[in-house]
C-alpha cells in the first residue's frame, strides 16, 4: 500500500508543479491516473487498514486539492467564455450572410 500512496504523492506533486502550465487533457489524464490508484488503495484499505502515518500522508494529499480545483474551475470558465464568444461571432455571421431562396423573385411597385 505504501507504493500506491507513494504513487500518488508523485502524481500529485508532479501536477502541483505544472499546474499553471497544464492543459485540459492533461488534468483529464491526471484525474484519471489518480482515480485508479485511488480506487486500487481503497481496495487494499478492505483487506489492510490504514496505519496513523499512512493516513497522514493521505490527508497531506488532499490538502492540496483545492490548487487543483482552482485550476479545473480556471479552465472551465476559459472555456465558457470561448464558448460564449463563439457563439456571438457565429449570430453575428448568421445576420450578414444571405437567407433567400434561389428560386426568388424581386417585384418592385409603380406608383
Amino acid at each position: 500500500m505504501d507504493e500506491r500512496i507513494a504513487e500518488l504523492e508523485a502524481l500529485t506533486q508532479q501536477m502541483i508543479d505544472q499546474i499553471n502550465q497544464v492543459s485540459s487533457e492533461e488534468l483529464t489524464e491526471f484525474v484519471d491516473k489518480r482515480q485508479g490508484l485511488v480506487d486500487h488503495i481503497l481496495h487494499m484499505i478492505e483487506v489492510i487498514p490504514l496505519t496513523p502515518e499512512q493516513q497522514q500522508r493521505l490527508r497531506a494529499i488532499l490538502e492540496q486539492d483545492s490548487l487543483l480545483l482552482e485550476r479545473m474551475n480556471s479552465l472551465k470558465e476559459e472555456a465558457g467564455s470561448w464558448l460564449k464568444n463563439h457563439g456571438q461571432a457565429k449570430m453575428q455571421r448568421n445576420a450578414y450572410e444571405a437567407g433567400y431562396a434561389p428560386d426568388s423573385f424581386l417585384m418592385d411597385k409603380r406608383k
